[in-house]
């Protein structure tokens, strides 16, 4: 049996009625989210989780901060280092108007990330587990 966790629609760096965090100037509301995430992935842990669907929409837009983008990926990592197989759709949000521009995704087969999958794009992406 494989074990799949999906979620969508994170909006990572929606900042709106946040203020900055004293300790590190990072918007609270933007540090909320990250703190979702973080639960997110421990329950992935807790319960075996094989695989980590994420179905779109990482970002607020398609053009997030470094800061935003540095946030998301240090989670992706943590899965990914964890031995969680790692599926990333880019939704609308994520998606830049121009189609020869990259996405924020884009970093992680750049990086051949292991146990990453980045779709962009349509196409046809195999995810295989142990």
């Amino acid at each position: 049996m494989i074990r799949i966790l999906h979620f969508s629609d994170y909006h990572l760096g929606s900042d709106s009625y946040g203020k900055p965090d004293p300790e590190t100037g990072i918007n609270q509301r933007i540090l909320d989210f990250a703190a979702r995430l973080d639960e997110l992935i421990d329950f992935a842990f807790a319960n075996a989780v094989d695989v980590v669907l994420f179905a779109g929409d990482a970002f607020k837009n398609a053009h997030p901060s470094p800061t935003v983008q540095k946030l998301l990926a240090e989670r992706i990592w943590r899965l990914a280092k964890g031995g969680v197989r790692v599926f990333l759709l880019a939704g609308n949000h994520d998606l830049p108007r121009m189609v020869a521009n990259v996405t924020a995704f884009s970093v992680y087969p750049a990086l051949e990330v292991d146990n990453v999958t980045v779709a962009e794009r349509a196409g046809v992406y195999g995810i295989e587990t142990a």
